[in-house]
This record gives C-alpha cells, structure tokens and sequence, in this order.
C-alpha cells in the first residue's frame, strides 16, 4: 500500500487541499471523507489547514502585492483584481467589523472563506490579533455546521445517502448545490461533482422533486 492510500496519507492530503485558496475546508471536508477519514477528523484537519495561511495574508498580502507589481508589470492586472475583489466583499466586514468579518468567512458562498476573509482584512488594516478570532471562528462554524452536497453526483440516491450519513454525523445546515455548466468560481472538487451530475443526466426539475 503506497503512503496516500494509509490514514495518515489521507489526513495529510486532506491538510494541504484546505490550504488552497476557493477549494479551503468546504472542498477539502467532503474529500477526506470520501477517502474513508472519520468526519471529524476531516472537519479538525480541514480547520487547521484552512487556518494556517490566515495570519501571514494578514501580515504579508500588502507587501507582496507591492513587491509583484514592482517586479512585473505583468501582475498589476492580477493584483488589481485581487484587490477589487477583496473591497467588493468589505462592506459587511466596514459595518459590522467582527461579526462582518466572521459572517463573510463562515457563509458557504462563492467568493467566501478564509482567504477572503483574511484579504478583505489586510486591505482595511485590521490588526492580526482583531481579525483572526473572527475568522478561526468563522472557519470552526463552516467545518462543523456547513456541508455541501451537490445533488445528483453520481445520482440522486447517493445524494439522498450522503444527506443522511451528513445529518447522523452532527451537520446542522446542508446546502444542496445545484449542477450547472460553469461552475468556475467553485474550485475543481465541485466542478468534478457537476459535470458528473450532469452526464448522468440530472436537471433542475428532477432535484426539486427529489427535494
């Protein structure tokens, strides 16, 4: 048996798939699960590694984007974007400071996370010790109390399955995804989970009435 196919390959996959930006703890949870890891232990390895590249965003972000731009024009456009997306997400964090900054971490939406989180932070200059209890907060509510399901991946009666096993291990908020056709923003895993929902031939009318 080759090292990833053992418990502690598994955990360690796991670990490095919620450091990576858009994927982070949603995408990673529902991985080590599928690889046979106890669900807790995914949603533990999952907050941690998720956890891990928030303080030195915080710290760093504004200096390495400095840095970028200074080296190559080149990633200007790539900064820029970075920024803008980060003040589009700052609202809520500008009126509600904490629980803004917890919100936007913790939400299961397209353009949320720990990397948002943490980005929107360093562009309004939060402190590190103000913004990390927000978001280790944030990130602990996504992992416990969030799943993700894309309905019809492989087939609706597995979904049904993967509801029920999510419900008896303690999953409190289960966010039915429904397949569509680019789901760019939503970061390989789920991609995977959509084009093969919709090959297997799932539509909308079919998961509300599954619903």
């Amino acid at each position: 048996m080759g090292f990833f196919s053992k418990t502690a390959g598994k955990i360690l996959v796991t670990f490095l798939i919620s450091m990576i930006p858009v994927i982070e703890l949603r995408g990673a949870v529902p991985i080590g699960y599928g690889k046979g890891l106890n669900i807790w232990v995914c949603v533990l390895v999952s907050i941690i590694g998720n956890l891990i590249p928030v303080p030195f965003i915080i710290v760093f972000i504004r200096k390495i984007f400095a840095f970028l731009r200074k080296i190559n024009s080149k990633f200007d456009g790539l900064v820029t974007r970075l920024e803008k997306r980060a003040e589009n997400k700052s609202d809520v964090v500008k009126k509600y400071s904490f629980w803004g900054l917890f919100v936007l971490v913790a939400i299961p939406l397209p353009g949320t996370g720990a990397w948002t989180g943490a980005l929107v932070a360093a562009m309004l200059d939060m402190r590190l010790k103000r913004a990390m209890p927000a978001i280790i907060l944030g990130v602990v509510t996504a992992g416990i109390l969030v799943a993700f399901i894309t309905c019809g991946d492989p087939d609706l009666e597995t979904t049904a399955a993967v509801v029920r096993a999510a419900v008896a291990n303690g999953a409190d908020l289960i966010e039915l995804g429904i397949p569509f056709s680019d789901p760019t923003a939503e970061g390989p895993v789920i991609q995977g989970a959509n084009l093969r929902a919709l090959t297997g031939g799932i539509t909308t009318d079919k998961i509300f009435a599954f619903v």
